[in-house]
């Protein structure tokens, strides 16, 4: 089935300029879009709160009416209660206003998937676009007063930006894509998922683009598969021990490596981990830098996890056995059979700082223009921090690209 004629069809592929070109297809999708509306808008005040839709509307009306807000994880990301609380500040406090933000974000995440046609098609964009907009679940929480519709347009956005860089290298997409995982950390721990399944794809269309590209050695590129191959299988023993754990622990005894207490869980999490870097050490060896820059699915792995590695501090902190949460306590450190006490604040500095080091020099030769990554990393830390702080402490992240 088409919509439109060979001369629209053509007009639409030649035509970046016009963004919804007048005919059978483009009034179709702006048809999609009012029922959107329409169906999002309507009759929005009138349902009673939910429990979660009244936690997040009193506490974003507690920072839309005192300047109070305490971030806590039991009701998700910061971004949702400052979008609310911003709403209640122009157009006043009740259940319509409250719902507003998720709307609007629910209408947009239809609206934008009339960037996927080039991807999809015409045809395809107009009947995701339809399922988007009669889907009960979609519209449900279209209207609802909870993070999922903040994340399905995150999420919608972050993946063209991916698929357009995949496609036409250019860096502007690279910021689109900061942007939105910034914002998708602020808004639900889905991120860490939705995250994962981005590098997952990533990383198999790398597999696929590293074969074609010529190796220094055979035996190089052989010894790269192997070790990728040893770190899935340590992975799916990690996980399936995780799973299989006995509730008392009885059957896995710790192992003591450095004075540090391991389970194999753990024990076998590292090994995967050093795996992984070996893996890419024998990549960093075999293939010239000057390959590597033309595999985009690779630059775009070195800048997400760039991006998330600090993210992820925590993981190695708890497996230390220190809390990850305090920042203020001095601990006993054993090194090499030697005890030291150090501020627990050094420990954060340590995760963060020195898994970053490897991605530095690989983040720099990769990218065209040196700036430009520094600039996508400080973007999402811009907007990171600016939404986890207080908005009159937004002077400590100057938005400046220099």
């Amino acid at each position: 089935m088409s919509f439109g004629s060979k001369n629209d069809q053509a007009h639409f592929d030649s035509s970046e300029q016009k963004i919804l070109p007048i005919n059978k297809t483009t009034l179709i999708f702006i048809l999609i879009i009012l029922v959107a509306l329409i169906s999002r808008f309507y009759d929005l005040g009138s349902r009673a709160m939910s429990h979660d839709e009244s936690l997040h509307t009193y506490y974003s009306w507690l920072l839309f009416k005192n300047g109070n807000y305490s971030h806590t994880a039991m009701m998700h990301g910061p971004f949702q209660f400052h979008l609310i609380s911003s709403i209640f500040s122009i157009f006043g406090d009740n259940d319509f206003t409250s719902r507003v933000p998720a709307v609007l974000f629910s209408i947009a995440s239809i609206a934008f998937l009339w960037k996927y046609k080039k991807y999809i098609g015409k045809t395809g964009a107009v009947v995701t676009a339809a399922l988007f907009t009669i889907s009960p679940f979609l519209m449900y929480y279209g209207r609802y007063v909870r993070n999922e519709a903040f994340v399905i347009f995150l999420s919608v956005v972050s993946i063209w930006a991916v698929w357009k860089y995949l496609d036409e290298g250019e860096n502007k997409y690279l910021y689109i894509l900061s942007a939105m995982t910034a914002l998708h950390f602020c808004t639900k721990e889905t991120s860490f998922i939705f995250t994962a399944q981005i590098l997952l794809f990533l990383g198999v269309l790398f597999l696929f683009d590293v074969i074609k590209v010529p190796w220094k050695s055979k035996k190089l590129q052989q010894a790269f598969y192997i070790i990728l191959a040893l770190t899935f299988i340590f992975l799916i023993a990690t996980f399936s021990l995780k799973g299989n754990e006995a509730p008392d622990n009885a059957s896995l005894a710790p192992v003591n490596i450095l004075g540090f207490s391991l389970e194999p869980f753990m024990l076998l999490t590292i090994v995967a981990v050093i795996s992984i870097l070996a893996a890419l050490l024998i990549l960093f060896i075999g293939v010239n830098n000057s390959l590597l820059k033309r595999i985009r699915s690779f630059e775009v792995i070195v800048l997400i996890m760039t991006l998330i590695l600090p993210n992820l501090v925590a993981l190695p902190i708890s497996l230390a056995g220190w809390d990850p949460l305090d920042l203020s306590t001095m601990i006993d450190t054993v090194i090499l059979g030697r005890t030291y006490v150090i501020p627990q604040y050094f420990t954060w500095v340590a995760a963060i700082v020195i898994p970053l080091f490897p991605y530095i020099n690989c983040y720099r030769s990769l990218v065209e223009e040196e700036a430009m990554g520094y600039q996508c990393t400080y973007l999402l830390w811009y907007f990171h921090s600016f939404i986890y702080n207080r908005f009159h402490q937004w002077n400590w992240f100057p938005l400046w690209f220099g």
